[in-house]
């Protein structure tokens, strides 16, 4: 089970827009990280150090990198 933890109230959230190719969409939809996706980039984009903990098989490595 994949987890995103941080002081998000009270902030303005936003939409960070990626486009992928359609093949590579559709590989990476049944990974558990991909659920945490605008999570992960919020807490990217608010804060200078992020740790991301996954089950192994759930993306951190293949994924949170594009």
């Amino acid at each position: 089970k994949s987890t995103a933890v941080g002081p998000f109230h009270g902030q303005k959230s936003f939409n960070v827009r990626v486009v992928r190719p359609a093949d590579v969409e559709e590989k990476r939809i049944d990974l558990p990280i991909v659920m945490m996706e605008q999570e992960i980039m919020e807490a990217i984009n608010a804060y200078s150090t992020v740790i991301i903990c996954g089950e192994t098989g759930c993306g951190k490595t293949t994924q949170v990198p594009q």
